[in-house]
Formats: C-alpha cells, structure tokens, sequence
C-alpha cells in the first residue's frame, strides 16, 4: 500500500495492479487519438468533441495510475480516477480542479441533454487537454523510471 493513496485504496475505490510500461504506452496511444479526434470534431459536433477531449485526459489519468500500479474499482470510477491524479500531482490542484468540472459538464452531456455544449466551451476543453495531459504522461514516466 502507497501511503500518499492509503485512504483511497481503504475506502475501496481502487485497487493494486501489475501494470508496466506497455500498459501505459498503450494508454498513451489513445491519449493521442482521442485528442486528435476532439479537434477534428469540434466544429462538427460540440457535444463530442467535449467529451472525448474529457476522455483523453482520463485516459492520461488512468495511465498515470497504472504507472503507480492502481486501477479505479467500484462506483463513480471517474471522480475517484480524478481524484487519485489530483493526490498524485498536488501541483497541478487547479488544472485538475478543472477536469473535475469537465468531467461534470461531459456526464449532463453525455446522458441528460444534448447540443448544449458551446464553442467557448470545447476551446477550453482541448485547452485544458493540452495544459494537463503532458503533466499526466511526464509523470507517469517517470514513475516507471524509477524517479
């Protein structure tokens, strides 16, 4: 057990994993593709491009928990996903302050209502994937480093 995720890992919401750096790699791939496909749909569909720029930092999450050798398990995976890169990284509190907002705003869309999501809205989106996710991935290499 990692001191820094005791409470998680007590509370049931994640979980010890053998992950290495293939897993991450693999990751790390859809990183790059869903970021790529968010811009490409941006002018065409808000709603998605939104959500899969959400989904990029996720996944950039996901593998930073990977590199320590967790995996998110139980209800409201993403909030505890999020939580865990905020406890990681508690010098990127602010951005990852955001994608927990983000990560709000692509559930209503995703489940509750559709072509609500502005174009001031994506910007900020893919912006904020591109402040945050170089964090996620530097970090989570370096953690397979050893460092």
């Amino acid at each position: 057990m990692n001191g820094r995720f005791a409470e998680l890992e007590r509370e049931g919401r994640i979980e010890a994993i053998s992950a290495g750096r293939a897993e991450v790699e693999r990751l790390h791939v859809i990183v790059a593709r869903d970021i790529a496909t968010a811009e490409e749909l941006q002018e065409r569909n808000r709603d998605w491009s939104l959500a899969i720029a959400y989904n990029a930092i996720l996944q950039a999450c996901v593998a930073l928990m990977a590199a320590y050798g967790y995996r998110a398990r139980g209800e409201r995976q993403h909030a505890t996903i999020v939580q865990f890169a905020r406890t990681a990284l508690p010098e990127n509190e602010r951005e990852l302050d955001r994608v927990d907002r983000l990560r709000r705003r692509r559930h209503r869309t995703v489940y509750d209502v559709a072509g609500q999501v502005s174009a001031s809205e994506v910007e900020d989106a893919l912006r904020l994937s591109r402040q945050i996710i170089p964090s996620l991935q530097d970090a989570a290499l370096r953690i397979l480093k050893g460092e």
